[in-house]
């Protein structure tokens, strides 16, 4: 499973990485392999705020339908839309082209909160 150190993770499985005064977020690879292949996606809408812990989306695969769960609160300012038009980018990259929305207005505090790496893969393995 692949996790990188440079960012942080919820318990919902949704990773955010600090890019100056916005946060990147996606889902994390131990997320993508549970899911399978990714067929399509519901983000929010650029503008729209998202409260933590609330659903701000849906990942849906050939076998499930996923709930996207907000880490924090925060404004939507961008999606990916590459990730709209070919979802599979999400298993194929989860880490970097597979990026699916760009936050502001976000505590940093809260983004603190989650958990690194080493919590994350803590909690995934049952270590």
């Amino acid at each position: 499973m692949q996790l990188p150190n440079d960012r942080r993770y919820s318990t919902e499985h949704v990773w955010a990485l600090l890019d100056s005064d916005e946060l990147v977020i996606g889902i994390t690879d131990y997320a993508q392999t549970a899911l399978g292949s990714v067929v399509s996606l519901y983000l929010p809408v650029k503008g729209q705020s998202v409260i933590a812990g609330d659903t701000c989306g849906t990942v849906e695969s050939m076998k499930t339908a996923s709930d996207l769960i907000a880490p924090l609160n925060a404004t939507v300012v961008d999606l990916n839309e590459s990730v709209d038009i070919d979802p599979e980018m999400i298993n194929d990259d989860p880490y970097e082209a597979g990026w699916l929305l760009r936050l502001k207005d976000f505590d940093m505090e809260a983004y603190h909160g989650l958990l690194d790496a080493a919590s994350y893969e803590d909690m995934t393995t049952g270590d």
